[in-house]
């Protein structure tokens, strides 16, 4: 499981927004290669659900995917 150190001083899952006209599973691989430098396959959908960010006061969807490195990049490591 690939965790990162957010701006909120939490641990969580690579993601973000989607682009318009992207697919989730389009946006899920951009995400992971934006922040970590590493390539993936989406293979399928683990779970999901809705998240309260208290901070924000907003509500967030949540889906997990599965994913297979397909890079050997020496990933970005967060601190």
């Amino acid at each position: 499981m690939l965790l990162l150190h957010n701006e909120r001083d939490e641990w969580g899952l690579p993601g973000g927004r989607l682009e318009l006209g992207e697919a989730p599973e389009e946006c899920v691989a951009r995400e992971i290669r934006e922040e970590t430098r590493i390539d993936v396959d989406v293979v399928e959908i683990h779970d999901s659900w809705m998240y309260h960010i208290t901070v924000a006061n907003k509500d967030v969807f949540i889906v997990t995917y599965g994913c297979l490195a397909t890079t050997e990049a020496t990933p970005v490591v967060s601190r």
